[in-house]
């Protein structure tokens, strides 16, 4: 039987990690640009503040434009299996509540080894736009695999792979985000990135939700096709798309 301390215990560790991170972002991590390049007048309006506006400004740039709806597809896709794999465990895989925090646990030391290990190595050789079209295919056709698996060992297998497309996806797209705008304007972009992710998180959970109870056991193939989509609009839209010098605003 789960008690009301158990939610509460939850919600301060959570509470203790996320004002930890706060203090090493603020204390401990330097900033990346060069003094001479950062914004020391800063002005906040509403119309700053409002992603609509701030994607209008931007999305005349057609490298921002492309960074942008790729990462749509990507972060869409990642906040569909995140929202239902718990749901996914439980009704394919019979788990019980207990088994599905540990496979949990399990599962997200794959992000944690991905972030600190497998990514660097793979940037070191792969850093530009062509590598985030790998990665998207390692995203899709993962997650494909973990539609068509019928054994605990083989779906988490693939979940390892899945996992390192995303994590390689999210990081190239920031990188090439960078590269793409004068350094002065990088917070409005990145801003603007957040943004649309808080927007996107408020609805696709509920969204993913309504269509699971729907076609249930199928919502893998639906997270494995936004990548392969992205691919395709890649190669229908942006086909010439360059990352070679920075724009000013």
């Amino acid at each position: 039987m789960t008690f009301w301390y158990d939610y509460l215990w939850t919600a301060l560790l959570w509470f203790f990690l996320s004002a930890l991170t706060l203090w090493v972002m603020v204390y401990v991590l330097e900033e990346s640009l060069k003094i001479e390049n950062r914004k020391h007048e800063l002005r906040l309006s509403f119309k700053e503040l409002n992603v609509f506006s701030q994607i209008k400004k931007w999305g005349k740039l057609e490298t921002i434009r492309y960074t942008l709806i790729m990462k749509i597809f990507v972060f869409v896709a990642f906040l569909w299996y995140t929202s239902l794999s718990t749901l996914y465990l439980i009704d394919f895989f019979g788990f019980q509540a207990s088994k599905v925090g540990y496979y949990l646990t399990f599962t997200g030391l794959f992000l944690i080894f991905h972030q600190s290990i497998t990514i660097r190595f793979f940037l070191t050789y792969f850093k530009d736009r062509k590598s985030l079209l790998i990665w998207l295919g390692f995203m899709g056709f993962g997650f494909m695999w973990m539609w068509l698996s019928q054994e605990i060992i083989l779906f988490t297998v693939f979940y390892f792979f899945s996992v390192l497309g995303i994590s390689l996806c999210f990081t190239t797209l920031w990188a090439l985000t960078s590269r793409a705008i004068w350094e002065k304007d990088q917070w409005e972009v990145m801003w603007m990135m957040t943004g649309v992710d808080s927007f996107l998180s408020i609805g696709v959970p509920v969204l993913s939700t309504i269509v699971y109870s729907h076609i249930h056991f199928s919502f893998y193939f639906i997270v494995a096709i936004l990548p392969l989509m992205a691919l395709v609009i890649n190669r229908v839209f942006f086909s010439a798309t360059e990352f070679r010098k920075r724009k000013k605003a």
